[in-house]
């Protein structure tokens, strides 16, 4: 059994892909999985039950290239013609000051965005989580999403590619290569 299989498991069925990787994550089958700030009240519990040991640390880089961690980033919005605005503005505004991100952020629903306030949430966890979120969003950008106009077509063009890797072990370079030219082809038509 090489590396590769002890990390990324051969998943039986593709089409149960989707929630595959976190149950075997969960299970202790799946050594690494690539998450986000949301599942860290999942985690919590399964820790705080004995389940799990985790740790979190940044996207690796390239050597010589600067870190960078994707940041997404959610609002409010109020219609402008919604009955009682006066009362969805006071209450937008409430829910974005600083409390509400400390009581969201104690929950593990979410890194505030208020700096005071993430740094409070980093300094009171026991389990360095919040302080390796911290870190990584240090070097925050817009995800591809944000920047990418075609981006649901380059998503489903990257999560096909990882499907052949992953799921029917096909050599990784080939793929890589040939997603590539494909995105290029659908990015270079967008321009």
């Amino acid at each position: 059994m090489g590396l590769g299989a002890r990390i990324a498991p051969l998943i039986p069925d593709p089409r149960d892909a989707p929630g595959a990787s976190a149950r075997l994550f969960a299970t202790g089958h799946l050594a690494v999985l690539t998450t986000g700030h949301w599942a860290v009240p999942e985690l919590r519990a399964a820790v705080a039950a004995g389940r799990l040991r985790v740790g979190f640390v940044a996207l690796p880089h390239r050597g010589g290239a600067a870190p960078a961690t994707a940041l997404f980033v959610s609002a409010y919005a109020v219609r402008a013609r919604t009955s009682r605005r006066k009362g969805a503005v006071e209450l937008v505004a409430t829910l974005s000051d600083s409390l509400a991100g400390a009581v969201r952020g104690a929950a593990g629903v979410e890194l505030p965005a208020q700096p005071a306030a993430a740094q409070a949430l980093a300094a009171a966890d026991t389990l360095g989580w919040e302080a390796a979120f911290l870190r990584a969003a240090a070097h925050g950008r817009p995800g591809w999403g944000a920047r990418v106009g075609p981006w649901p077509e380059v998503e489903a063009q990257l999560q096909d590619m990882m499907d052949r890797i992953v799921l029917l072990h096909a050599d990784a370079g080939r793929a890589a290569r040939a997603t590539a030219r494909d995105l290029d082809r659908l990015l270079g038509a967008t321009r």
